[in-house]
């Protein structure tokens, strides 16, 4: 049984023991965001939660845009960032033509 692994004939091991996880859950705030959070907060004490989520979107979604123009060098075409065309592809000429 599983208590027995847990008793080893002690008082120690009688004691409770925390049921709190190790590791953060991965889908938890960074310390960067939450830093955030209680910035934007302070600043504006009567913010309401749907302008504060639209903010912090705002801002983190300016944090991704600017690294992710560094990573995506191969979608953008040269130093603009303006997208590539899209392919030339060929249609059918009629309605319910297959090529």
């Amino acid at each position: 049984m599983r208590w027995k692994k847990v008793y080893d004939c002690t008082i120690e091991s009688l004691m409770d023991k925390s049921r709190r996880p190790h590791t953060p859950h991965p889908n938890s705030h960074t310390t960067e965001e939450i830093e955030k959070i209680k910035n934007l907060v302070r600043r504006n004490p009567k913010i309401g939660l749907t302008e504060l989520y639209t903010k912090l979107r705002q801002t983190m979604l300016e944090v991704k845009k600017n690294i992710t123009k560094k990573d995506n060098v191969n979608i953008t075409n040269g130093d603009k960032g303006e997208m590539c065309s899209p392919l030339n592809m060929e249609t059918g000429n009629f309605k319910g033509t297959k090529i």
